[in-house]
């Protein structure tokens, strides 16, 4: 006779309640999700969390070419599993709202160089341009430079290292 609760399904029974048969013994139990993300940060910059944070959800939104909904999670601390999208708005309009200044490409030791704030910035890109302006913009990583005559282009500066300096 089976039991009240069982009718007849006591072998299917077996898999429920959270068992399954590959915590039977000598089963291999496995992780279903990853443990790291395939690209881009673990969580937010800090920055872009403030900027979403001090807005209203609807103005950042539009500032930042993003749906109401996404802001929304991000203000609230949920980071997307594919960040590029997102990352891609903020670089975005980090350089439109950036403060341009107007820098000359000097020749030194370590080759072409920009100077900003007492240090030495330099890219491939300024191959060429000697004595010529160029705008920079701070970025976390550098600067974003832009060429000012036709066409404009737009490319990273980083930070020459002291030794090379």
């Amino acid at each position: 006779m089976t039991s009240r609760g069982d009718c007849g399904n006591a072998e299917r029974n077996k898999m429920y309640g959270g068992r399954s048969h590959a915590n039977e013994e000598g089963g291999r139990v496995t992780r279903v999700g990853r443990e790291k993300r395939s690209y881009g940060p673990q969580s937010a910059p800090h920055d872009l969390l403030a900027f979403v944070r001090q807005h209203n959800m609807r103005h950042a939104a539009a500032a930042l070419g993003l749906s109401v909904v996404q802001v929304h999670r991000l203000a609230n601390g949920v980071w997307p599993n594919d960040p590029r999208r997102t990352l891609a708005a903020w670089n975005a309009y980090r350089a439109r709202s950036a403060i341009w200044r107007l820098r000359r490409v000097r020749q030194g030791a370590a080759g072409l160089y920009v100077r900003e704030r007492s240090q030495m910035f330099t890219a491939p890109a300024l191959a060429g341009r000697q004595g010529q302006q160029i705008l920079v913009a701070s970025q976390d990583d550098g600067l974003l430079a832009q060429t000012i005559d036709a066409p404009v282009d737009r490319f990273t500066l980083v930070r020459v290292p002291e030794s090379r300096a």
